[in-house]
């Protein structure tokens, strides 16, 4: 189980063209002021475009995160319910771009933006 699996974000949806994630904000989320750590956030979102993009690859190719770039745009109180969507901006051969959008539910306001790129790396034995 992975750190996000702990924090009980959980995917809904995996597809090549749209990765669906949602939580609850819980205090182990949390800054010492009660709102979610940006830094999850991010994590959350990169997670979110590395799964959608692992759909996208051939077997003994991996989808490694290169670059994380992520716009806090509001503070998200513990106890809300959260949802994340990862979409392909674009996908080339080594390369694809995800844009993410992190919101409360159920108003579906915005509190980050994110943006993903993913390097697809041929996978050697030393890499296992």
């Amino acid at each position: 189980m992975n750190v996000l699996e702990q924090c009980g974000v959980h995917f809904t949806e995996v597809s090549s063209e749209l990765t669906v994630q949602k939580w609850t904000v819980k205090e182990n989320m949390t800054q010492i002021n009660g709102i979610l750590h940006g830094g999850l956030s991010a994590a959350i979102a990169e997670q979110g475009a590395g799964m959608g993009a692992v759909q996208l690859i051939q077997e003994g190719y991996a989808a490694v995160g290169t670059s994380l770039e992520s716009h806090h745009l509001k503070a998200v109180p513990m106890g809300s319910q959260c949802e994340t969507r990862a979409m392909p901006e674009t996908v080339g051969g080594k390369l694809q771009v995800w844009r993410v959008e992190q919101c409360i539910l159920p108003t579906e306001e915005l509190f980050n933006v994110s943006t993903v790129t993913i390097y697809i790396k041929k996978m050697t034995y030393d890499d296992k």
